[in-house]
């Protein structure tokens, strides 16, 4: 069974319980020699890594990691400072945010997040798509093809989060601001649309990438009264 590892907890003496989520929704699961550097299980100490995983039964409350067989382990590549600050909001976003009855429908989002991240440099596309779709699933549906309130496809002028998405300008009340420009409005319709974490159609400015990631950080803070803090690592 394919996982990808999401938290790690000390239970006992070189021993850990691994909260991660696979196909069919969370696992937990204890590693034994996780803190023995001799050991080969000792790879396994950081989040985002994916293993292909056999388990036994036991005396313990979880099931035990029996073997495994490592696919990919994105921290082992630190040096490229975007990357690394990427595979750290995908983290928090899980940890923060992700519930585990939604664990099942966001595997594949980030099984796939994580391979693209290896295979390309789509930080910006796989950030502002994975938390689009770490919203969706958290009941917060935003409408991107005509307007929330009325409808229209035409005059579109303004996104709002409070409202739901995409205002006419007939619809937009005077107190509230247009506060995108044209091209992050393009960029968030392509996020809130995408089946794959492709956006190169819209040739985005990285800039609009991180407003849009500045924006989700302002909503998950007034919805789920949490802060993704690496978020702010992009301002570096």
């Amino acid at each position: 069974m394919k996982v990808i590892i999401l938290s790690i907890n000390t239970y006992k003496d070189k021993e850990a319980v691994i909260n991660s989520i696979c196909p069919t929704g969370q696992l937990t699961f204890i590693v034994k020699g996780l803190y023995d550097p001799k050991s080969r299980n000792a790879q396994l100490n950081a989040p985002m890594t994916i293993i292909d995983a056999e388990f036994v039964e036991g005396s313990y409350q979880f099931p035990v990691l029996k073997r495994f067989e490592m696919i990919l382990q994105p921290m082992k590549n630190t040096e490229d400072y975007l990357y690394l600050s990427t595979i750290l909001i995908l983290g928090q976003l899980n940890n923060k945010i992700l519930q585990p009855e939604d664990y099942a429908p966001m595997y594949e989002w980030l099984y796939n997040g994580l391979v693209t991240l290896e295979k390309s440099k789509k930080y910006y596309d796989v950030m502002l798509i994975y938390t689009a779709n770490i919203l969706r699933v958290s009941g917060y549906e935003f409408e991107v093809n005509r307007c929330v309130m009325c409808g229209t496809n035409k005059n579109i002028v303004a996104f709002s989060f409070s409202d739901g998405g995409f205002l006419c300008r007939n619809c937009l009340e005077e107190e509230e601001k247009k506060d995108l420009t044209p091209s992050q409005m393009l960029l968030i319709r392509a996020v809130f649309n995408a089946k794959t974490y492709d956006l190169s159609k819209i040739k985005y400015d990285l800039s609009d990438g991180k407003v849009l990631m500045f924006k989700f950080y302002e909503f998950i803070n007034d919805m789920f009264g949490t802060s993704i803090n690496n978020i702010l690592m992009l301002n570096h």
